[in-house]
Order: structure tokens, then sequence, then C-alpha cells
């Protein structure tokens, strides 16, 4: 039997998107579309290669194969995606920041164009859904660990989280290298 794997999906996070306007990016919302395609398309194949699997052994052994291994299910587990709530954020980052990101999503987009243009780098963008992609970002990480630490649950020590914007780069009080 194929272990399952948590996997933490939501299409929202591909609203945080370039602006018109906006010099062209690299980080961008067609990355998790893809990704998720390509693991839907990979649990597709799997699916289809375990019924074969088991058709070829009740074939060759002329044993009765188990329901679950003549109908197999997907390898992944879905797991819910919420935004994380302002105490886990602010864990990491400073209030002064989580206020001024959570302001983009009332922003005009004059106001979201000058803050782009205001970064350093060159590398960061935003629009209304901003927020809520980046807060569901880290609640979907969150979730996933969760998940495979969980006594409860205990369906797997695995997960894929695929998630955007990323956090990876930024720092307590800014955004930075395309992340929240």
């Amino acid at each position: 039997m194929t272990t399952p794997v948590f996997i933490l999906y939501d299409e929202r996070m591909s609203h945080h998107r370039p602006l018109a306007n906006h010099r062209t990016v690299v980080e961008k919302p067609e990355r998790i579309l893809s990704l998720n395609k390509r693991l839907q398309e990979l649990d597709d194949r799997l699916i289809e290669n375990r019924k074969k699997a088991a058709s070829l052994i009740a074939e060759t052994q002329l044993v009765v194969v188990a329901e679950e291994s003549s109908h197999p299910t997907s390898v992944f587990l879905p797991l819910a995606c919420h935004p994380a709530a302002e105490e886990a954020i602010r864990r990491v980052h400073s209030e002064e920041y989580y206020y001024s990101l959570k302001k983009t999503s009332n922003a005009t987009e004059e106001m979201l164009v000058h803050m782009a243009l205001s970064d350093e780098d060159g590398d960061m963008y935003y629009n209304n859904e901003t927020f809520l992609a980046a807060t569901l970002a880290c609640g979907g990480v969150i979730s996933c660990v969760d998940a495979v630490l969980s006594p409860i649950e205990n369906k797997s020590k695995r997960a894929i989280a695929v998630v955007r914007p990323p956090g990876h780069h930024a720092c307590q009080h800014q955004a930075m290298g395309f992340c929240f």
C-alpha cells in the first residue's frame, strides 16, 4: 500500500498577482497552479497503476483482491486551508509589519503601486488579495505541521504544502525577496 501524504492547496493563494503596470516578476501565481495540476496528474497515474497491479495479482494468483486494492483511492489526504491567526504570525513578524500588510486588503491601486515602488530591491508587488494569500500560505504550513505531528490524526508523517506567496526571505519587519 502507498503511504498517504497530506496535501494542502488553496486556489485563493493564486489571487496574489502583480498589478497590470508592474514590471516582470519571477514569483507568479502560475507556479502553484501548475504544481497542483502536476500533483493531480501524478495521483491519477498512481491510482491507475494500483488498479492495474491489483488486477494482475488477481489474475496471476487467482486470489481475491481486497476491496481497497481493486478500488484504490488518492494517495493524498487533503487538508483544509485557513488563514493563520494574527497571534501565530506575530510570533515571527512585528505588529507594525502585520498591520501594514493587512492594509493592502483595502488599499487603492495607487497605494499598492507606491508600496511596490518603495521596495529597494524591486522584487515585491501587492494587490488587494496579498494579505489573504500570505495568511493562507502561513496557515497552510501550520496545518501541515499540525497534521504530521498530531497523535490523533496519525494518518501520515508526510505533507506537501503548495503555498504562495513564499515567506522564507521575509524579515521580521518587512517583506523581502518576493516573500511576506
